[in-house]
């Protein structure tokens, strides 16, 4: 199996590893995995934009010294993809969801052999993804492509979003069929060697934290609006300090705002904890392992719409850690209550209409907090948890037994190989169609826009070498080029040009004509782009006939 990739779906900033952004660290532990434990793909290609190149080189090599194989790791110049897909043989691409993963829908129909087109979700609360959606619908959706979601919870939100994008298709296609075709579930994992129990006096001592008390962690985005509304915590947090003095909090992990730690000590000193609060932002990815073994509870407590699975709450798992989780989304899949920890009950309501709206507005931060807001938690049941954990290091030490337990069927090497049977399982359903294919997504740029320009190359436009050309054939000039045109432009074509308008004028006929003696499967766009600009820096001459 050959697997594509478009490096737009993992992110070049990845390769920094700063940080806890749940989709970039869920892509970059993903990608490890599959470099790790596939055993039927041959080769990932990767296609990277020239802007990229060189981010995606430097994280090939830390890959490398990080001791991940990286003999199929191929990494190709986007600019290869369109005649990779009309001469080569891939199984799957694996990239963004809508709009990317239409897209690809679109260019495979470009292909000579058709692939399956995989996308991974992770959160599909923003507004935009309904109309991207339907507009992938129209793109030619087969049995082989799948939307991949990490958690029932998902699943289900998915496809009620389906059957809003399915209306706008005539006929409208079997709902349950579509999403029976076109859904699958496979949950994202976690790397058991990586994430393990550790001496927790040891890594207190790494972190500088206090050695003989009890620790109460949070890691993850520090966001109101992304992640968790952290006062209801506070506040438990303070009850809990009466019974247990010496128990600390800390909160780790990026801030979103730059800043949000200041306000979060505020919120914290007007609550009356600031005192028993430590806050930890920047985290390098390898730092992550240590900073769990510190803790003896995990805690989290999402609001968020944005949350679809809980990567945290399973690291925290596979580091033997209990867990404290609201019952929300795909948390309630990865905590069982009672046994590797507790889940807060928590209340909503159906009052997002003016959120909707808000939505429209592509403020999708803006309604995703307001919306978290009025999501509540069963502060009661907060507080016993916290309490009846922080009281009992034999109920800790079992429950974070069960849950490491549990983490070790999430392992990346059991995900992958499903992402491996799925891959090749996609192969026998290529040419079953689910809903009807439609190109009208595909960019024309020169039919749309042929007005703007003053002229348009045609077969009689005469081309003439300027000064500045003949400077050039003499040596006495030469080509500069921007580092992404060395993916574009063909430097012998150009050479060819200087024999080619040798004998000058001619028109641009009679000069394509004169290329392909040497070229002669050259195609035309291509000699058109490199005399077009040769001539927008000032090498050759553009004129109309009636202006010679």
């Amino acid at each position: 199996m050959r697997i594509g990739l478009i490096s737009t779906y993992w992110s070049s900033d990845l390769r920094f590893q700063m940080g806890v952004h749940g989709a970039k660290v869920a892509g970059v532990e993903m990608f490890r995995a599959f470099l790790r434990y596939s055993k039927q793909v041959e080769a990932f290609e990767m296609f990277v934009p020239p802007s990229q190149e060189s981010a995606w080189l430097h994280f090939r090599e830390r890959l490398h010294k990080e001791g991940v194989p990286i003999e199929r790791f191929h990494l190709r110049p986007i600019t290869e993809l369109p005649n990779a897909i009309r001469k080569e043989t891939f199984t799957a691409f694996h990239c963004n969801p809508p709009p990317e993963w239409g897209n690809m829908l679109l260019l495979r129909q470009h292909a000579r052999h058709p692939f399956a087109c995989i996308a991974t979700l992770h959160s599909i609360s923003y507004a935009f993804l309904l109309p991207y959606l339907a507009v992938a619908l129209h793109c030619g959706v087969t049995e082989a492509d799948k939307l991949i979601c990490s958690s029932i919870a998902q699943k289900k939100a998915l496809s009620h979003l389906l059957a809003r994008a399915a209306q706008i298709l005539s006929p409208p296609p079997n709902l349950a069929t579509l999403e029976e075709k076109l859904i699958a579930r496979i949950p994202l994992g976690v790397d058991n060697e990586r994430f393990r129990p550790m001496d927790k006096r040891l890594c207190r001592r790494l972190w500088h934290l206090p050695e003989e008390d009890l620790l109460v962690l949070y890691l993850g985005r520090l966001s109101v609006a992304t992640k968790m509304d952290f006062l209801p915590l506070f506040r438990a947090f303070r009850e809990t300090l009466k019974a247990f003095p010496n128990a600390w909090l800390i909160l780790a992990g990026q801030e979103q705002p730059i800043g949000f730690a200041q306000q979060l000590q505020h919120f914290a000193d007007e609550v009356g904890i600031r005192d028993k609060l430590i806050t930890l932002t920047d985290i390098p990815q390898e730092a992550k392992p240590a900073l769990y073994n510190c803790a003896d509870i995990f805690v989290s407590l999402s609001d968020s719409l944005q949350e679809n699975f809980g990567l945290t709450v399973l690291e925290a798992m596979a580091c033997g850690l209990p867990v404290i989780a609201s019952d929300w989304d795909g948390y309630r899949e990865l905590v069982v209550d009672g046994e590797t920890g507790f889940l807060v009950p928590t209340w909503w309501g159906q009052c997002d209409a003016p959120f909707n709206l808000i939505a429209l507005a592509g403020a999708w931060e803006t309604e995703h907090f307001y919306l978290a807001q009025c999501v509540a938690l069963d502060w009661e049941k907060l507080e016993n948890a916290l309490q009846t954990l922080l009281a009992d290091s034999e109920l800790r030490r079992e429950m974070g037994h069960q849950g490491r337990l549990k983490a070790e069927a999430y392992d990346w090497q059991n995900i992958v190989s499903r992402y491996e049977q799925l891959w090749q399982e996609s192969t026998r359903f290529l040419f079953n169609p689910v809903t009807p294919a439609s190109n009208f997504a595909v960019p024309q740029f020169f039919e749309t826009f042929r007005h703007y320009p003053s002229h348009i190359l045609q077969e009689d436009t005469q081309v003439m070498l300027t000064s500045l050309g003949v400077a050039l054939s003499e040596g006495k000039e030469w080509l500069l080029l921007y580092d992404e045109l060395r993916f574009v432009l063909d430097e012998g074509l150009l050479e060819l040009f200087k024999d080619a308008l040798s004998e000058s004028p001619c028109s641009f006929g009679t000069l394509l004509r004169r290329i392909r003696t040497y070229r002669p499967d050259c195609p035309r766009l291509w000699v058109e782009y490199h005399i077009l600009w040769l001539a927008k820096q000032g090498f050759v001459a553009l004129r109309q006939r009636s202006e010679r």
